[in-house]
């Protein structure tokens, strides 16, 4: 397995290196865009839009090529067309990998199974992802494996990222409604672990105090 990983990412770092010399910066710039979920709900044939994510499947088929890219809003069919892109785009559509960001411009489009799409007419790299991603795409299984790579679980889990995001706006709402009556937030240390122990009390000598603490 860590040979199939090494050799994921020497393909990637050589993708990256012929990326630049096409002129792509592997880490890019700020890029700005609308939301996914802004342009699906303002949908309008033939308009020009802004979007930026990260690849999510890649469908190669010659001179047609589809995408699916995620912001963490929605996400959005691409339409990669060799009649729409000049040399060095297409060239450079050939060396992306699931995983990375890109930035593109392009217009709004329906197919003919009725798949809201845009057709890129230029695009950027935002970031190279140098990591293979779990296998298909379809996120970890193992429940210890999501804890220790929590960063590829919200990358690939929709429920996972949906229950976080939710987690950090009830947060974020109960700290502005304690706020705003006079409480104050005070971090104190605890040991992380599954069993909830009662507290217990320890005498520090050195200092002739008594601590308490608890497991969380």
């Amino acid at each position: 397995m860590e040979v199939e990983t090494n050799e994921y990412r020497e393909n990637r770092l050589a993708a990256m290196a012929e990326l630049e010399k096409l002129g792509f910066r592997p880490y890019g710039r700020a890029y700005p865009h609308d939301d996914l979920s802004k342009i699906r709900a303002e949908f309008s044939e033939g308009r020009e839009v802004l979007a930026a994510g990260r690849l999510m499947m890649i469908r190669r088929m010659g001179k047609m090529n589809f995408c699916t890219i995620n912001d963490g809003t929605d996400k959005f069919q691409l339409i990669f067309r060799r009649d729409q892109l000049d040399e060095r785009l297409f060239a450079g559509f050939k060396l992306l990998h699931l995983g990375d960001i890109i930035g593109v411009k392009g217009d709004l489009f329906t197919t003919q199974r009725g798949e809201k799409s845009i057709v890129v007419k230029d695009w950027e790299l935002l970031a190279k992802a140098l990591e293979q991603p779990p296998e298909k795409f379809h996120g970890l299984t193992d429940q210890e494996e999501r804890y220790r790579r929590r960063y590829v679980d919200l990358m690939t889990n929709d429920e996972s990222r949906g229950r976080f995001f939710t987690r950090s706006k009830i947060l974020a709402e109960t700290r502005k409604y304690l706020w705003g009556r006079g409480f104050y937030e005070v971090e104190t240390p605890i040991l992380q672990g599954q069993a909830e122990p009662p507290p217990s009390r320890s005498r520090r000598i050195s200092m002739l105090l008594t601590s308490t603490w608890s497991c969380a």
